[in-house]
C-alpha cells in the first residue's frame, strides 16, 4: 500500500520517502505499508472457507465484518508481514495479533487485519501533517481494496477524512499515460494531461462519531510495534540459524 501527499518545499523525514514530483514542480512525500490487498487475499486463501474469486465470496465477508464493532472486540493487528519502512525502517519486524480470546471468529481476525492497514495509514498521514504542517484534505483510493465500501468507510472514519473511490482500479497505469500523453505532444503540460484524462470519483463521508473511538485504537496501536521490536528481532534471528 502507498500513500502521499505534495508540496512545493523539499523535506526529508524517517516519517516518510521524498520524491520528485512527475510535472517537475514539487515533491511527494510518500509512505510505503510492504502489504495491502496481499495480505488481505493470504488470509482469506489460508484460513476463509471458499474461493475468493467467487463473485459473492468478498460482498459476504463484508456482510460479517460490518456486524463487529470497531476494534474488533479488543483484537488489534500490526500487518508489518514483511518489515517495516516508513516510520520505524525495521526489516525485523513482523505480524502481530494481540488481544485474540475464545470468542474470536475468523470473521474478526479478517477485520482486525483490514483496521490494521487503516490504521496504520492514517497515523503515518498524521505523522507528515505533524511534521509538515501540511493538512491533508482527502484520500483518493484505488486498486482493489477501494472496492469494500466496509475498508473505506473505516479509512474514512478513522481519518475524519472523506475519501474518493477512483472510477479506476489501475490508476497507476493511468498516471503512466498520462506521462506518456505528456511526452507525445498530446498535451502542452502533464497538469493538462491530468485533467483531460481523469475520470470520476464516488465521495465516502466519515461518520465523525466514530473518529474518537478510532483515535483511541490508533493510540493502542502505535505501541503494538515498540512492544514486540526486540521479540521480533529475537524470532527472525532464530528462525533463520
Amino acid at each position: 500500500m502507498y500513500q502521499g501527499c505534495g508540496q512545493k518545499k523539499y523535506m526529508c523525514s524517517k516519517n516518510w520517502r521524498t520524491e520528485l514530483a512527475a510535472h517537475g514542480e514539487g515533491y511527494i512525500f510518500e509512505n510505503v505499508l510492504l502489504s495491502g490487498a496481499i495480505l488481505v487475499n493470504w488470509f482469506v486463501d489460508q484460513f476463509v472457507q471458499g474461493d475468493r474469486k467467487d463473485k459473492n465470496f468478498f460482498s459476504d465477508l463484508e456482510t460479517k465484518i460490518s456486524q463487529i464493532p470497531i476494534g474488533c472486540e479488543g483484537l488489534i493487528f500490526q500487518p508489518y508481514t514483511s518489515g517495516v519502512m516508513d516510520p520505524y525502517w525495521d526489516s525485523y519486524a513482523r505480524g502481530v495479533m494481540v488481544g485474540i480470546n475464545l470468542s474470536h471468529t475468523p470473521y474478526h481476525l479478517y477485520r482486525s487485519i483490514i483496521e490494521g492497514l487503516t490504521l496504520d495509514s492514517v497515523f503515518r498521514t498524521q505523522n507528515i501533517e505533524k511534521e509538515t504542517g501540511l493538512n491533508v484534505k482527502e484520500y483518493l483510493a484505488i486498486g482493489g481494496g477501494a472496492n469494500s465500501k466496509v475498508w473505506t468507510q473505516i479509512l474514512a472514519d478513522a481519518s475524519g477524512k472523506n475519501v474518493l473511490i477512483s472510477d479506476t482500479v489501475e490508476a497507476s497505469s493511468l498516471g503512466a499515460g498520462m506521462i506518456a500523453a505528456f511526452g507525445a505532444g498530446w498535451f502542452s503540460s502533464i497538469k493538462e494531461a491530468a485533467n483531460e484524462m481523469s475520470g470520476k470519483t464516488k465521495l465516502i463521508k466519515p461518520n465523525l462519531s466514530n473518529k474518537k473511538k478510532y483515535d483511541e485504537l490508533i493510540n493502542i496501536y502505535q505501541n503494538v510495534y515498540s512492544s514486540n521490536k526486540k521479540t521480533n528481532k529475537q524470532l527472525v534471528e532464530f528462525s533463520s540459524d
